[in-house]
């Protein structure tokens, strides 16, 4: 993995280097000799910790991957002190905190979604041992998530956040291990239709929170972005290119251009048919 995300890092504009960063970067991992968060890139004597070694200490998920070890100390999963941490960006002063979790408890309920499985002998436990504790992790770090949202709700009420996760039927998010390489492209392609849908859905609560910071959503790019990805077969070109547009297509000196006023006017027509609906 460290490997990986340095390869990443060392394409042309990117950098390695928490010192490089125009903006606050900070990665969290647990000590594994005392228990301790740490939080990679808040101090400059880390400075010098690569983004990359402190990505792989960060993910070292005990059973899975062995310790990273950095200097003297060895480090694993910065989940195990907790699923996010938000108090640390709420520290840093931040208003709108957004939750990317991609780890729920499946809901089996109605036992009828699990392929392969009759409906009648569809437990989970029919999916072997595997299931059984994977069912089991989700649960554990769902149940602590929602609890530090919870109190960071109650002790900070002036701040907005916003939680993105799977639906708890999407059995594709529950039988693919997200730390599989080999299934990161599924992932990624079912995540970016699954969340889009979502948000086009629940557009009125998610564009009440965003302007509420100044943020401006509308629902047909929302609809127009997912469509021209789809449409590439989600070459990663495309969708750089599509997320790279959404942050400078309308700023600075092209705002004022007869395409944006175009654009905005088409959103502000949107939202008058939205408000009447």
């Amino acid at each position: 993995m460290e490997r990986y995300v340095r390869d990443q890092l060392s394409q042309p504009c990117q950098s390695n280097n928490f010192a490089d960063l125009e903006k606050e970067l900070y990665i969290i991992a647990t000590n594994l000799d005392n228990g301790d968060r740490v939080i990679f890139g808040d101090k400059e004597d880390q400075h010098e910790i690569p983004i990359s070694l402190a990505v792989a200490a960060s993910s070292a998920l005990p059973m899975l991957y062995k310790p990273v070890r950095i200097g003297e100390k060895e480090y694993v999963d910065g989940g195990l002190r907790g699923t996010a941490s938000i108090d640390l960006a709420i520290e840093e002063g931040a208003s709108l905190v957004v939750v990317i979790n991609p780890l729920v408890p499946f809901d089996n309920q109605l036992r009828d979604y699990i392929p392969y499985l009759d409906p009648e002998e569809g437990h989970l436990s029919k999916k072997g041992v595997r299931a059984v504790a994977d069912q089991a992790l989700r649960i554990l770090s769902h149940s602590g998530l929602q609890y530090h949202i919870k109190q960071i709700s109650r002790s900070h009420p002036e701040v907005d956040i916003i939680l993105i996760e799977p639906r708890r039927d999407d059995y594709q998010m529950f039988q693919n291990n997200i730390m599989r390489y080999s299934a990161r492209l599924v992932i990624a392609q079912h995540g970016f239709e699954s969340v889009t849908l979502d948000l086009a859905e629940d557009y009125p609560r998610y564009k009440s929170i965003l302007s509420r910071h100044g943020i401006k959503m509308t629902r047909r790019l929302v609809i127009e972005e997912l469509a021209e990805i789809q449409s590439s077969g989600y070459d990663p070109d495309v969708i750089r290119s599509v997320l790279e547009a959404r942050s400078s297509a309308c700023t600075g000196a092209r705002r004022n251009s007869q395409v944006c006023k175009l654009s905005r006017s088409l959103d502000d027509l949107i939202d008058l048919l939205d408000e009447k609906h």
